[in-house]
This record gives structure tokens, C-alpha cells and sequence, in this order.
């Protein structure tokens, strides 16, 4: 037999158990809390646009279970809730209820920009978390990160 032919068959093997592996990669289940009840426009894109590109992006190896109205955390205690990790991985937290944690976020309590200016905003908030590191230090100490 060749040299060519086994190195062949073999990266055929490798490429299939490889393929097979990947098959096998276990489920990701993320626990999501929110202070609010499903249903309302926020919490409907949450579910039905956020999480559902977790999940594509993800190729189904990421899943969110919500959990609404408060079920896991209160607004006021998600930040807590959300830095120990073990009731929930993933949710809202609102900076204004938590001012000795996050202080700097405080600026941000209206609309920097205006409600009519979506895009701007997002990209001013883009901006101040990839300009100024105090930002995400902040929230990496309370064991957050911004997505």
C-alpha cells in the first residue's frame, strides 16, 4: 500500500471521528432571569430574536431557559444573583439599582441621546465599553459582562 493511500485513509478516520465528536458535544443550558413578565416588547425580542440567535450562532449547542416575572431574581437583586452564578447565568441587571456596584453606569440612567436615535445610541454605548476600559473593569469586578 502507498504511503499516500494510508495517510489518506488515515485523515479520512480523523475527519470522521472528529465529525462524530462533534455530533456528541453536550447541550449548554443557560438560565435566564427577568424581573419582568413575559410579553411585552422587550421581553418578547429577548426571547424570540436574542435568544434565538444564541442558539443558531451556537449551531443548538447553546440554550436559554427564562425564567420571567421575577421567578429566580428580583430587578433589585439581579446584579447578586447574577455575580454568584448559581440560580442564574444570564439576565438583565439594572445599573440604577445597584449604584455602589456599578457607579460609573450611573451616567447612563436616561437616553444619552435621545429615544428617536437607536442606532447612535447603541453605538455610543459600543463606543464607551471599547474606549474606556474603566467600564468593563467595572463589571468584570461584579463577575458581568456586557452582551
Amino acid at each position: 500500500m502507498k504511503i499516500t493511500t494510508v495517510l489518506s485513509r488515515s485523515l479520512a478516520a480523523i475527519v470522521l471521528l472528529t465529525l462524530s465528536m462533534n455530533t456528541t458535544i453536550a447541550e449548554t443550558i443557560l438560565r435566564y432571569t427577568d424581573h419582568e413578565p413575559y410579553g411585552n416588547m422587550r421581553t418578547q425580542a429577548i426571547q424570540n430574536l436574542f435568544f434565538a440567535a444564541i442558539e443558531k450562532e451556537s449551531q443548538g449547542r447553546i440554550r436559554i431557559e427564562p425564567h420571567w416575572n421575577g421567578e429566580l431574581s428580583t430587578s433589585y437583586n439581579a446584579l447578586q444573583t447574577l455575580r454568584e452564578g448559581e440560580k442564574a447565568d444570564i439576565g438583565i441587571v439594572v445599573p440604577e439599582y445597584t449604584p455602589e456596584q456599578l457607579p460609573l453606569f450611573q451616567i447612563f440612567k436616561s437616553f444619552p441621546l435621545g429615544p428617536d436615535n437607536g442606532e447612535k445610541q447603541a453605538a455610543f454605548f459600543q463606543r464607551i465599553l471599547t474606549e474606556m476600559p474603566e467600564f468593563n473593569a467595572e463589571l468584570a469586578k461584579n463577575n458581568l459582562v456586557n452582551l
